[in-house]
């Protein structure tokens, strides 16, 4: 896969990444490693941005490097940049319906994906390469296992390095879940190309405003069975999908919570952030209800 993809790059007049609609560490994470490898092969890539709040504090950062400007991009702009010959990598989803552009899927002949969510009954159509590995632990670990294949570690920045760590992070919630040798491995060689642990650590601090609300919230907590708990989050604040995820975490530290639901309006919709160990699939639960997401 590393090989062919590598080829696909070198082929394409240009190359945008795009994950799932609400970007995460994970998704921005292993787009962040694997343009590395675009702008390597001479190649300008791109990373589409929508409204994604839990990653304001990393592209802030992003934004500020004169090598990266003019990378990060709307939806809007990708459609009016794609072309038949550019590649289209979608990363951390396989869902048409969760990307912020769905439309731009038929505006090229180039599409690849790398996930590791379970498979959907819904799947992107037309993919040249497919890479979908529902045992890996993050898309960001199955980013950096690509990244060794085609050599790309000492061109790694500390940023790049720092980005795909954090997508584990998250996704293993700090090398909890889901995590195997191969988790282990990937971090390993992020740590030998400069990985700075104790930057990661404060790249998710929180502000105390966040940190009172995602208390508030928690407080609410009532048992609907012996090891499901729900919490809801009674105002709309600003960034509520983060501070709701981040209780629906908090949750699973109260002893037999085996999984966790937080229940937040946003705008004229509610949203629901579920979390597990593992024992209870939290994403079939919410796929009866219009959602999905992932096993924990």
């Amino acid at each position: 896969f590393a090989v062919a993809l590598k080829d696909f790059i070198a082929k394409s007049d240009k190359v945008i990444f795009m994950g799932h609609s609400g970007l995460d560490y994970d998704s921005f994470g292993a787009a962040m490693g694997l343009q590395r490898a675009v702008r390597t092969a001479g190649i300008e890539p791109y990373i589409v941005v929508d409204n994604s709040p839990a990653i304001d504090k990393i592209v802030e950062e992003v934004v500020k490097i004169e090598e990266y400007r003019g990378m990060i991009i709307s939806p809007e702009t990708a459609r009016d940049i794609i072309t038949m010959n550019t590649l289209l990598v979608i990363v951390d989803t396989h869902r048409p319906s969760m990307l912020p552009a769905p439309e731009i899927l038929d505006m090229t002949n180039k599409k690849i994906i790398i996930d590791h969510h379970r498979r959907s009954t819904e799947f992107i159509t037309g993919c040249s390469l497919v890479y979908h590995e529902a045992f890996a632990s993050s898309a960001c670990e199955m980013v950096t296992e690509i990244l060794q294949y085609i050599n790309m570690g000492d061109h790694l920045t500390h940023l790049e390095v720092s980005c795909l760590y954090m997508g584990i992070l998250l996704d293993t919630k700090n090398f909890i879940l889901k995590t195997g040798e191969r988790t282990f491995d990937a971090a390993a060689y992020l740590k030998r190309h400069g990985l700075d642990t104790v930057a990661v650590k404060r790249m998710f601090n929180v502000g105390k405003s966040d940190y009172r609300q995602r208390v508030t919230i928690v407080s609410t907590i009532e048992n609907i069975t012996d090891n499901v708990a729900v919490a809801v989050a009674d105002e709309q604040y600003d960034n509520i999908r983060v501070v709701a995820s981040q209780a629906a975490d908090d949750m699973l530290n109260i002893e037999d919570v085996r999984a966790s639901f937080v229940i937040y309006k946003e705008g004229d919709h509610i949203g629901i952030s579920g979390r597990s160990f593992g024992d209870i699939n939290v994403q079939l639960i919410l796929e009866t209800l219009g959602g999905g997401g992932h096993l924990t």
